[in-house]
């Protein structure tokens, strides 16, 4: 798989069924684990991604920008896996 950001954080869900990744343009792009399907591309940000986690309950997305804010998301990774499911 190639990609054309220069990726600078990556984050597995805790069921490892999806895949978080983030970079220099500012988009978070949420991916399938299994065959780097793109499910999601959330709208970008005013800078680069440095870091990234998730809460707890893997329903927040937290990331750390290169301007030095901090940026949380709300992600759904059941959502994905209900259409994945519904598909196939």
């Amino acid at each position: 798989m190639e990609i054309t950001d220069s990726t600078r954080a990556i984050l597995l869900s805790s069921d490892g069924q999806n895949l978080v990744t983030g970079g220099d343009n500012g988009v978070v792009e949420v991916w399938q684990a299994c065959d780097f399907k793109q499910l999601y591309i959330y709208p970008g940000c005013d800078a680069g991604i440095r870091a990234m986690d998730l809460s707890h309950d893997q329903r927040t997305l937290i990331t750390g920008m290169a301007s030095g804010s901090i940026v949380a998301f709300n992600i759904d990774f059941n959502r994905w896996h209900y259409e994945h499911q519904n598909r196939y």
